[in-house]
């Protein structure tokens, strides 16, 4: 249900029960217990929607284990923690939330100086609303199922209860609340960006830069003037006294190859169509798609481990982290848009060099069978080898005795294997990690791919660029192996594998914004629409 819809029903239901339930010890001498206990025993008949039925199951759960004494009133009024959780309730934009989603509004206008009736339904407001931002902050405020997302990473269910006794146990409350953010290095890091392109969007934004001519270094325009305050606002372009404003000098070049290299166009210096679309996304859509990962974030599990490997898919890239810090990047390939990589998790297990390719069905079917149809000398070419399917054993069938013209989709009894080798489209080295989507990791013959900065061009296993430094990174605690052996291995054309002695961790991802090393913010286009489906359900 949407969110903004179902805190609405929440307020309109709210006052709904109070008038329900008059006989609500209204009187001064009543004690707001009491009233806690009669309130929430007066809503226990009244058939709700489900998300509030849970909401309200919730609550009488948590006062029932505390004799419905109340968490955030003295007997003067609203007490300290009261004021630290409203505090942070403002600072929930900072999340990327928003603090509407926590009745701020209705806080702002009550402060607790009211008749016990009211301090009931506030009382159970406040309470109501943590659990809520508990459940934001550790699983999400959208669920990935709901937009039919191809994000498969599991987090353990969240017992919002539960983890709301324990904040209140706690002796620091407010470190207690602080403590359910993400601690990854990325997620704060977009924290501190959103922060700045917020006070950004408060100082009026960036300008627009009209249509015009192709401009490079050199060239002398009017729309120098714009290009550099853009350039400026995101800090590409530091600002600086200049002899020319309307020259397009070195400096000013230098900032436009920066601004490329951050939103994934191929750096040549000049403003072209893709640049000028790009400095003219509106900054509000910006601080969207920053917002939109950081939700991403949430959906990981907390703790990622002290070693693991983040591909994300969006930019292209690999990175191994050691403590929470990037110690290893690489380019990668992901899938197409028509073939996604999904988001998956699993421990990365075992590395073969010169590996078979075993084709999967589809890729046979879409991709290899036209091909050996129209030049039947393909498969011999590319070393591809033809089995028949069997539950026991492969069986090998000669190329020539098949009528390739008559296999189709419901006519295809066969399992292609395609040979180590030059021609090989795993390249030289395969990296097998867990996962119910038959995905890997693994080399590629096809390295021009990757100069060019969109790199979705797989059917969804991800293709590293020096899958051998991949490697040897992740031999590097092995005495075995050094990257000398490595290569002697690949070179001899035997088949081998080797299992880590520690399986690591391995996630990918979908960041279409992230802060770099340089504290930029680099954005990528929102090639398989996550984005878009994350606006439709906010």
């Amino acid at each position: 249900m949407n969110t903004r819809l179902l805190t609405l029903i929440v307020v309109v239901t709210f006052s709904s029960l109070l008038a329900l339930a008059s006989p609500l010890a209204q009187t001064k001498n009543a004690s707001l217990a009491q009233a806690i206990q009669e309130q929430l025993a007066a809503v226990e008949d009244i058939e709700l929607p489900k998300e509030l039925d849970i909401q309200w199951r919730n609550l009488r759960r948590f006062y029932s284990q505390r004799q419905f004494q109340p968490v955030w009133f003295d007997d003067i009024g609203l007490n300290a923690r009261a004021q630290a959780w409203l505090n942070t309730i403002e600072k929930a934009e900072s999340h990327g939330l928003d603090p509407g989603d926590y009745q701020l509004g209705f806080f702002q206008r009550h402060r607790g100086d009211e008749p016990v009736s009211l301090r009931v339904w506030i009382e159970l407001q406040l309470t109501k609303a943590l659990l809520l931002y508990i459940k934001h902050m550790l699983a999400g405020r959208l669920s990935p199922k709901d937009m039919s997302l191809d994000w498969h990473i599991a987090k353990p269910s969240v017992n919002t209860v539960a983890r709301l006794q324990h904040i209140l146990n706690t002796a620091d409350f407010q470190e207690a609340l602080d403590s359910l953010q993400p601690t990854q290095d990325g997620y704060q890091r977009l924290r501190k960006a959103l922060a700045r392109y917020l006070t950004l969007q408060a100082m009026g934004g960036w300008p627009t830069i009209p249509d015009g001519p192709l401009l490079q270094i050199g060239d002398t325009d009017e729309q120098m003037i714009l290009i550099r305050q853009r350039l400026q606002a995101e800090g590409d372009l530091q600002i600086a006294r200049v002899a020319g404003k309307l020259l397009f000098d070195e400096m000013l070049k230098d900032a436009v190859e920066h601004f490329q290299v951050r939103y994934g166009i191929d750096v040549d210096g000049v403003v072209g169509p893709e640049t000028r679309t790009a400095m003219n996304v509106p900054l509000a859509e910006r601080i969207q798609q920053i917002q939109f990962n950081m939700e991403r974030w949430r959906w990981l599990p907390q703790d990622l481990g002290d070693h693991y490997i983040l591909v994300n898919t969006a930019g292209y890239e690999l990175t191994a982290y050691e403590k929470n810090q990037p110690v290893f990047v690489l380019r990668i390939i992901a899938g197409t848009p028509e073939r996604r990589t999904p988001a998956v998790a699993g421990p990365l297990e075992s590395i073969i060099f010169n590996p078979y390719w075993y084709i999967p069905r589809s890729i046979a079917l879409n991709d290899i069978l036209p091909l050996q149809q129209r030049n039947p000398g393909y498969l011999a070419r590319m070393g591809i080898r033809v089995f028949t399917n069997s539950q026991t054993a492969l069986t090998e069938v000669a190329v020539e005795r098949i009528n390739w013209t008559q296999l189709n989709e419901e006519n295809f009894p066969y399992q292609l294997r395609q040979d180590p080798g030059p021609r090989n489209s795993l390249g030289s080295i395969k990296f097998k990690f867990a996962n119910d989507y038959a995905l890997y990791l693994h080399d590629t013959p096809k390295k021009r791919l990757f100069d060019q900065e969109t790199r979705a061009f797989s059917s969804g296993c991800i293709r590293v660029e020096t899958a051998i430094d991949l490697a040897d990174y992740l031999l590097k605690n092995n005495d075995t192996w050094t990257k000398q052996t490595i290569q002697q291995t690949i070179d001899s054309g035997e088949t081998v594998v080797v299992e880590l002695q520690s399986p690591i961790p391995l996630y990918l991802v979908y960041w279409t914004a992230w802060v770099g090393s340089d504290e930029h913010v680099y954005f990528r286009k929102d090639i398989y629409g996550w984005d878009q489906s994350q606006s439709e359900c906010k």
